[in-house]
């Protein structure tokens, strides 16, 4: 079984559009295990192992980190019910998440749109305010380049408050 069938797989089982696991994936990682950040999140799913001990699964280990990971983005996004924010989430933590777009750290504001043109799905439109109370923003797209576009993320940190935040919730 390939890693990104092992990733469908973990996203069937929890109810992960599969397109998003896959693309959470090749933002963190480019699919592969054997990467660390520097700040030391590990593997497919770039989980830093305070994070994983707190989901119960071995960052070390590909089928655990995988099932961890899309794990997580099953519990953020039943916490925000909409996939921008999912993201956000996992990428800056729930507490910076929850804050809204214009509190998001300039990583994030590149990594969510990244993340969902790797899924194929509608980057929302800066340009247009959403109505209150809808689960889109308007105005908060920072200048993402082409390049940018390609190059896998590393969540170090954010991780581990993520988990710290679901802990403590």
């Amino acid at each position: 079984m390939t890693t990104q069938d092992k990733i469908a797989a973990a996203a069937a089982r929890y109810g992960v559009p599969a397109n998003i696991a896959l693309a959470v994936a090749r933002a963190e990682s480019g699919y592969n295990q054997a990467a660390v950040s520097s700040a030391g999140a590990v593997g497919v799913m770039q989980l830093m192992p305070a994070t994983a001990a707190g989901l119960g699964v071995n960052p070390w280990d590909e089928d655990s980190n995988i099932d961890g990971g899309v794990r997580l983005l099953a519990q953020l996004y039943s916490r925000y019910g909409d996939w921008s924010y999912t993201l956000a989430a996992y990428n800056a933590g729930p507490t910076r998440a929850g804050q809204g777009p214009d509190a998001w750290p300039a990583e994030t504001q590149v990594y969510v749109p990244r993340v969902l043109t790797y899924a194929g799905m509608a980057v929302p439109d800066p340009t247009q305010p959403y109505p209150s109370g809808q689960d889109e923003w308007g105005g908060w797209l920072g200048a993402e380049t082409e390049s940018q576009l390609g190059q896998p993320d590393n969540m170090g940190l954010l991780l581990l408050a993520a988990a710290v935040v679901l802990l403590l919730a």
